[in-house]
């Protein structure tokens, strides 16, 4: 595959799309982009969180805000015309994305409406069906096998008779980056992880990454696209981080994460096709699912192997870390990532009633050893099916994955990510 095809081929995946589409205009596919827009910059002023931007015409933004109950009707005409577009035979994969998106922003009106789902009816309607199966999956034995597997691979690494939890919560204390040189740190790493992915893929010409910290952030990491192809990413200045997780999340968050999503989304999609829908940036539907999950897999395709502890390496320094305890950290963060589905089994059995909101807490600390179980139980409260989207999406990425070396695993997501 040459560079300028990886190219591509990222930039579909992180835009949803497959590659080979040529330049085209639709003028009926366009009209229900302009309608999906619309709707939900609307619906953003009911729930902020639904949107985490949007760059492209200012005309587009809404005027004074109008009722759900209106929104939901102009949203059932479209859903209705996505629906005709599918009918019709058409295997366009921007008529799927908008189909999927359109279907998830009448959710929101549902839920902005008071109307009670289930857990796994909520999330079939927010992300269509590739969670489907991961929700079937969440009581199976290869599940729980999977999760015992990487429970008893944190118990090796942590040996000592408290209880695992209190095991972990010192071990990342004892290894928690000094608060005065995160911002450094996260720097260390953009670059280290930006080098290594431009050594295999060819990024547009003027992209650039602005890093800092924050007192105020609520969250370990986000990342904004500013547009003009520079993206900022912050990280909380609070999180305690240790030096594996902070090189993970960095990664998630630029390279190849979610800076690389917004800048080829815009290049390739917005730009070069006009697809004026990818000019905004949804925190909802089958888009956030792939996103995350994309984000997630491309961490660890970048970190696979040697890497990690090479980029930890790298960054240890800028971190005041000592380069020695790089093969822990690594090991214990690779271990502790593959616990998280449990929380999405917690998320769904506290949501349905099926737990305690004490059960609930209880459960995240000792089986996902979460260190804030009150805190992320607010944002389950808040964010309901949208804690997925992480463990969900990451495993609906390499379940479809092809074999072979991480950079053409990689590469093939581009096959991948069609919604």
């Amino acid at each position: 595959m040459s560079r300028r095809s990886a190219v591509a081929a990222l930039a579909a995946a992180a835009a949803g799309t497959a590659c080979g589409i040529g330049r085209r205009s639709d003028a009926s596919l366009d009209a229900l982009a302009e309608h999906y827009v619309r709707a939900a910059l609307a619906l953003a002023q009911h729930q902020p969180t639904l949107v985490e931007a949007w760059h492209g015409p200012d005309a587009w933004r809404p005027g004074p805000r109008e009722p759900v109950a209106q929104i939901r009707h102009r949203l059932d005409d479209a859903h209705r015309a996505a629906n005709a577009v599918l009918a019709s035979g058409s295997g366009d994969p921007r008529a799927r994305y908008l189909h999927q998106q359109v279907g998830a922003l009448v959710l929101a009106c549902r839920r902005l409406a008071g109307e009670a789902l289930t857990f796994d009816d909520e999330a079939a309607l927010a992300f269509g069906a590739p969670v489907v199966g991961v929700l079937t999956a969440l009581a199976s034995e290869a599940r729980q096998a999977s999760w015992h597997e990487a429970r008893l691979a944190v118990e090796w690494l942590l040996p000592g008779r408290s209880v695992l939890q209190e095991r972990y919560a010192a071990f990342r204390a004892r290894h928690v980056i000094p608060a005065d040189r995160v911002a450094a740190a996260v720097e260390a790493a953009s670059s280290a992880c930006r080098r290594r992915l431009a050594a295999h893929l060819a990024l547009p010409p003027g992209e650039s990454v602005r890093t800092g910290t924050s007192a105020t952030l609520g969250v370990e990491g986000q990342a904004t696209y500013e547009g003009a192809l520079r993206t900022s990413v912050f990280v909380e200045q609070a999180s305690r981080l240790d030096l594996a997780r902070l090189v993970w999340l960095v990664a998630h968050e630029t390279y190849p994460g979610h800076h690389v999503q917004h800048v080829l989304a815009d290049s390739e999609l917005v730009q070069r096709l006009g697809w004026q829908e990818r000019a905004l940036h949804p925190s909802f539907g089958g888009h956030l699912l792939f996103a995350e999950g994309a984000a997630e897999a491309g961490a660890a395709l970048l970190l696979a192997g040697d890497v990690f502890a090479d980029v930890c390496r790298e960054v240890a320094e800028s971190a005041a870390i000592a380069a020695g305890h790089v093969a822990e950290l690594v090991a214990v963060q690779r271990a502790v990532i593959e616990l998280d589905l449990h929380v999405a089994r917690v998320a769904r059995a506290y949501l349905d009633g099926g737990l305690s909101r004490h059960a609930a807490a209880e459960q995240l600390t000792t089986s996902a050893l979460i260190l804030d179980a009150e805190r992320l139980l607010l944002v389950i409260e808040r964010q309901r099916t949208r804690v997925l989207v992480y463990p969900a999406g990451r495993r609906i990425v390499f379940d479809h994955l092809k074999s072979g070396n991480p950079w053409d695993r990689l590469k093939s997501v581009a096959t991948l990510l069609v919604l």
